[in-house]
């Protein structure tokens, strides 16, 4: 009798890890054992290779009942195979649910993890222009040829979440906000561990929901988005994910002698809050990690002013905070094995009559003295004693991460991010976590004649040099603050922003290189 109520113990354990609904900020996301067409939903998803001879089961049920008009559909061609292809075809009330979708898939022997990401992006857009709420989705098609399936169901759920971002909250009008996806249930998933399941989906949305929130923080407006309510946010996340926070404000900032970052901030009213997050694992062995973030709240280039054009996209320019936030935000979910710092640097950069003035001379944290040519190459000034601080607390590496200079827009445009780094080591461990993530890079050289360029006559460097090699003279002034620290610069002026909407990624601020420094942030 003992091993009989264990037993029906253990079932009901796992049949609540089956139903476990998975809470995110924009859907409800759980795998389930019944067959697709036993669901409701307003859609049914299912995935079709080029020259595939047979149906999937669910598939197969589905052009039965439709006295094989599916299979007629194939033969004609009206059914689009190939990769990126969605046919749409109205069920007519025939079953759970209004519409199928039939994703391409095309060559199976080709198909890549991050074609799975944005193919179903894509179809998950699809069903939004349909108006549709809930979908089922039959995924056995898109683990067939995937050696790793894990990595292809993380994949899948952060797809979905990624694909229902978009950034409505200043409209007033009902007609403009958007219908998105809100129930998904998973079918077809075989030989994988239930909890094993429950975990990767959970985890594939936690990083879809952190890139969202980043967007959703370098997509506000800078009369919202001041450095004070980004230390509100910061503490909020904290107390969410047990995290430690501080901040520091302006007068604790003088004591720390924090004179590069105050001097950015002193042609400002808004007061400027330097971010300090910590995640602390009691079983974590490792010195901590540092994420440090740029946290220029609005940037009009201070007394050497900006044009105008354009100047309302540098309500972005705090991208490099905000993904701080976002990483720190799914450590916090994750709980990984680790110590971790996240540290972001924020203030406006405006003019004004306390500004500072091209050619002035400030104090870094460390002592060291910078002249100020450019009071627009301010992002360097404030991650100077960001990074002086992150030595401070003794970090094994840092990680910096800011849209710091134009000159990397016209290297890379908006494909890849620049990337620098001192360590050849921690550099293939990032190459690794942005390749999962599909947000590419490109190393940068840091040669030390590049360094020459940027020696002042009146002080010890100057926070610009040359119109030449401007995205390399801005990390070799970086490199003077890390001392022997393991250390990464990524610059991601170039890839700030999405134009257009398109697979799992949204038009407006894009969230990149969130998702690639949680997986690095994992590899530790």
């Amino acid at each position: 009798m003992a091993k009989l109520m264990l037993k029906l113990f253990y079932l009901f354990i796992e049949y609540r890890i089956l139903q476990k609904t998975i809470q995110g900020s924009y859907m409800n996301l759980i795998y389930k054992k019944n067959k697709l067409i036993q669901e409701k939903a307003d859609a049914y998803v299912i995935s079709i290779f080029n020259n595939q001879k047979t149906f999937s089961s669910d598939l197969k049920s589905i052009d039965i009942k439709l006295k094989k008009k599916l299979t007629a559909l194939l033969k004609s061609g009206d059914i689009k195979t190939e990769i990126g292809k969605i046919t749409t075809i109205n069920l007519l009330g025939e079953f759970n649910a209004k519409q199928l979708f039939i994703v391409g898939l095309g060559d199976e022997k080709k198909i890549t993890i991050d074609n799975l990401r944005t193919q179903i992006a894509s179809v998950c857009r699809t069903i939004n222009n349909f108006k549709l709420t809930s979908a089922a989705f039959d995924i056995s098609n898109l683990l067939i040829n995937s050696q790793k399936k894990n990595d292809a169901i993380h994949a899948i759920a952060e797809a979905i979440g990624l694909s229902q971002y978009q950034f409505t909250k200043h409209k007033t009008h009902a007609k403009d906000k958007p219908i998105t996806i809100n129930d998904v249930t998973f079918h077809g998933i075989s030989h994988i561990n239930l909890k094993t399941i429950d975990k990767l989906i959970k985890q594939g949305l936690i990083f879809a929901q952190a890139a969202n929130l980043t967007k959703d923080l370098a997509n506000e407006p800078a009369n919202y988005m001041t450095p004070s309510k980004l230390a509100e946010i910061a503490l909020d996340i904290a107390d969410k994910h047990s995290l430690q926070c501080e901040i520091i404000n302006k007068n604790a900032a003088k004591e720390l002698k924090m004179g590069s970052y105050l001097s950015v901030a002193s042609g400002s009213n808004e007061e400027p809050k330097f971010i300090i997050l910590k995640y602390q694992h009691k079983e974590a062995t490792n010195k901590p990690v540092a994420i440090v973030g740029k946290g220029i709240t609005f940037d009009t280039g201070g007394i050497s002013l900006k044009p105008s054009a354009g100047m309302d996209e540098m309500k972005g320019d705090m991208s490099g905070a905000a993904t701080v936030l976002g990483v720190m935000q799914a450590i916090g979910e994750l709980k990984p094995k680790l110590n971790i710092i996240g540290i972001a640097p924020c203030t406006e950069n405006m003019p004004g009559g306390k500004a500072t003035k091209p050619g002035d001379v400030v104090y870094a944290m460390d002592g060291q003295s910078i002249e100020v040519l450019n009071t627009d190459a301010e992002g360097r000034l404030v991650l100077a004693d960001a990074l002086s601080y992150a030595v401070k607390e003794k970090s094994s590496a840092i990680i910096d991460i800011a849209t710091l200079t134009g000159a990397m827009t016209v290297s890379l445009g908006s494909v890849r991010t620049g990337v620098f780094s001192n360590n050849d080591k921690l550099f293939e461990k990032l190459v690794s976590a942005s390749t999962k993530a599909n947000e590419p890079i490109w190393r940068f050289p840091l040669d030390e004649a590049y360094g020459k360029m940027i020696v002042s006559n009146v002080a010890d460097i100057k926070n610009v040099g040359e119109r030449e090699a401007g995205s390399i003279t801005a990390a070799k002034f970086l490199e003077k603050f890390i001392g022997n620290t393991p250390w990464i610069h990524m610059d991601i002026a170039g890839v700030m922003t999405v134009k257009q909407s398109k697979g799992e990624w949204s038009k407006g601020m894009s969230g990149n290189p969130v998702r690639t420094l949680v997986h690095l942030l994992l590899s530790y």
